[in-house]
């Protein structure tokens, strides 16, 4: 077989490659690549603006001279070249050329917020005294069970299982489990 010259269809290739059809005929792009163009801001002259991104100013350019930037520096409009590039002046009054894309509005910063003013906040909202009040368990004895600790703990206690236990709720909850009953049932059997 032949070698096939490389301009030309020679099937379908593995791993999913396919072969160009021609050389000669550059890929396009599609149209709706193809047609996006940038959307040029109306920036205002004087109108101050923040850098995005740091910009490093090129010596060489056939724009003159290009400004070199540090993110967040604040910048003030001057004038637009085109689409891409307009003229800035930063705080030291250099003026030089940055790309659009790389600065936004400047935002005035908020010093205080209205509704957080002290002095309106101390007569709007009056804060309540908080009274401490110490962790008290409720399991613990009460202060009047602690001076009448009569309750004998004897009457607790299952002879069947030969188990103790801590108060009348645990006890009649083990007298109705299934253990105890066969326990009791088993002891029945041997006497």
């Amino acid at each position: 077989m032949a070698a096939a010259h490389p301009g030309q269809y020679r099937g379908p290739c593995r791993r999913g490659i396919f072969a160009l059809s021609s050389w000669k005929v550059p890929l396009k792009r599609p149209e709706s690549l193809r047609e996006v163009k940038a959307e040029v801001r109306d920036w205002k002259p004087s109108q101050k603006l923040m850098m995005k991104y740091k910009y490093d100013g090129n010596a060489a350019s056939p724009l003159g001279k290009e400004l070199s930037v540090k993110q967040k520096d604040v910048v003030e409009f001057v004038r637009r070249h085109d689409e891409h590039w307009i003229k800035v002046r930063n705080e030291q009054g250099e003026e030089g050329f940055v790309p659009d894309s790389y600065v936004t509005v400047q935002l005035d910063a908020v010093s205080s917020l209205p509704w957080l003013d002290q002095k309106n906040l101390e007569e709007k909202v009056k804060q309540e005294s908080a009274e401490y009040k110490p962790y008290k368990s409720a399991y613990a004895p009460k202060a009047s069970e602690k001076e009448d600790n009569t309750e004998d703990l004897s009457n607790y206690y299952c002879k069947v299982c030969d188990r103790q236990f801590n108060g009348p709720i645990p006890f009649n909850a083990h007298n109705n489990s299934k253990a105890h009953k066969e326990e009791v049932e088993n002891q029945a059997e041997y006497n």
